[in-house]
């Protein structure tokens, strides 16, 4: 796992590698949100919730390279259900239609 302790959005993703795999974005401990990619550093330089991230405080982001998609669905899966993050609740919500206020 590489851990990418930057206060600025690029300089984490400027760090990140360009492998399939998964990522957490943290605001100091607590995670805001956790995503998979088929390329870390792509998603990353352009991630739509990046100034979402930046407005609560990001602090830093973890990568995890997991080549195998079915693995890398099945470890988020589990991490957005076991942690509950923040941004990962919200956008559930809003997809399946239901409210969040």
């Amino acid at each position: 796992m590489s851990i990418f302790l930057y206060p600025h959005w690029q300089k984490c993703a400027a760090s990140a590698p360009k492998s399939p795999g998964l990522y957490v974005i943290y605001a100091d401990k607590e995670l805001l949100y956790i995503g998979k990619a088929e390329n870390l550093y792509n998603r990353l330089k352009n991630h739509n919730l990046r100034d979402q991230c930046t407005k609560l405080g990001m602090t830093h982001i973890a990568t995890m390279v997991i080549e195998d998609p079915w693995h890398r669905h099945v470890c988020e899966s589990y991490l957005i259900k076991q942690h509950k993050s923040r941004l990962n609740s919200r956008y559930l919500l809003r997809v399946s239609g239901m409210s969040c206020r």
